[in-house]
């Protein structure tokens, strides 16, 4: 076997193990897209709980008597969610 041959072994051996690191990477980095994107699914879900519930709360307090006065301020704040 001459140098020639050899040297294309090596690159070969080289391509092969550059393709498999570079496969490895796109593995984690697709498992960190799917990890950040159920992350910002919760946070959605959490977000749009936390909106009901204070629409719903701002609802009872604009519905009592004692918070007339403070009707005008309960929508204000009700339409700003």
């Amino acid at each position: 076997m001459n140098s020639y041959e050899i040297e294309r072994k090596l690159n070969e051996k080289v391509d092969k193990w550059e393709m498999h690191s570079l496969q490895a990477e796109n593995r984690e980095l697709k498992n960190h897209v799917n990890e950040l994107e159920r992350k910002i699914q919760e946070l959605e879900s959490t977000n749009s709980n936390r909106y009901y519930a204070l629409q719903g709360l701002f609802n009872i307090l604009a519905e009592q008597p004692q918070f007339s006065d403070l009707q005008n301020e309960i929508h204000q704040l009700k339409t700003s969610l």
